[in-house]
């Protein structure tokens, strides 16, 4: 029996949200092996802002649908950095945030680095005379990104994961 596209996609992404459920709640992969622990606490990590309403989806028995303008979809190289949100068998749903007003404290977004793309959370929004900046930090990581990121240098916004 041939599985529709839709079907699929659909499959995969309420799999990706109950993976994540466990992740969080017990440290155990679906395949119930015990993960290896984050170097810090999931507490410490800042929550997503709600990006999605409730009308930008719908959810039929075959398939989810998502209206997000300039979606896409983009796989991941696992560095770590992000585990145990992203890892390479991730894939990602990103949108380009039309201003800096559209990037928030707990927000993942990807920017480059010397050629590097870069995929790591927002943990700090301010001000400064150049305006308004981002600090970036890896889940997985203990210390913040030193670089002070310009809304001009941030590529895409993390809106989704399919696991």
């Amino acid at each position: 029996m041939e599985m529709s596209k839709e079907l699929l996609v659909a499959s995969s992404f309420l799999l990706g949200m109950l993976a994540a459920g466990l992740f969080f709640m017990s440290g155990v992969g679906l395949s119930g092996y015990v993960i290896s622990e984050p170097t810090k606490s999931l507490e410490s990590i800042p929550s997503v802002p709600n990006i999605l309403e409730e009308t930008d989806f719908q959810i039929y028995q075959d398939r989810v649908l998502l209206y997000l303008d300039n979606a896409t979809i983009v796989s991941y190289t696992d560095t770590d950095s992000m585990w145990p949100i992203i890892s390479n068998s991730s894939h990602g749903i990103r949108i380009k945030p039309k201003s800096q007003f559209d990037i928030k404290e707990g927000d993942i977004v990807s920017f480059s680095f010397s050629n590097i793309t870069i995929v790591h959370r927002v943990v700090e929004v301010g001000s400064d005379t150049q305006g308004m900046y981002f600090i970036t930090q890896g889940d997985n990581s203990l210390e913040r990104d030193t670089r002070r990121l310009r809304f001009s240098e941030i590529d895409w916004k993390l809106v989704g994961i399919i696991y």
